[in-house]
């Protein structure tokens, strides 16, 4: 499954969309991460078209988001110089995608913490 796909650009700023692997466990009324993030409407749908050519997303990878193993998310990336090589690209793009999914599952951990609770 492909963490990434870039899709497009301005040649200094281009369109990420990432994929993280959903938390295992439960929020803090006990329901599951995949529920909540489905539920919530947070997760379980993909702005991918799906295929297996270039920008696409393949059937595996759509059928694990729309099941909640799978969050999606979509960040920019900024290039910084033209005169990257390749090898310091893949770096960056790396550590851009470890950041995002740290912020992005703390942030849904935090958000959706209660989700689900209901009082009878």
């Amino acid at each position: 499954m492909a963490i990434m796909h870039i899709l497009t650009g301005n040649g200094i700023e281009y369109q990420v969309v990432m994929h993280f692997d959903v938390p295992v466990g439960s929020n803090s009324v006990g329901n599951s991460w995949g529920d909540v993030l489905i539920n919530s409407g947070w997760g379980g749908t993909t702005q991918l078209v799906e295929g297996t050519g270039l920008g696409e997303i393949t059937p595996a990878e759509k059928i694990a988001i729309e099941a909640g193993a799978v969050h999606e998310h979509s960040g920019s990336f900024r290039v910084e110089s033209g005169g990257t090589s390749n090898d310091e690209l893949q770096t960056s793009l790396r550590e851009f995608y470890d950041l995002e999914e740290i912020r992005v599952i703390n942030n849904l951990k935090r958000v959706l913490k209660y989700f689900g609770h209901t009082e009878i």
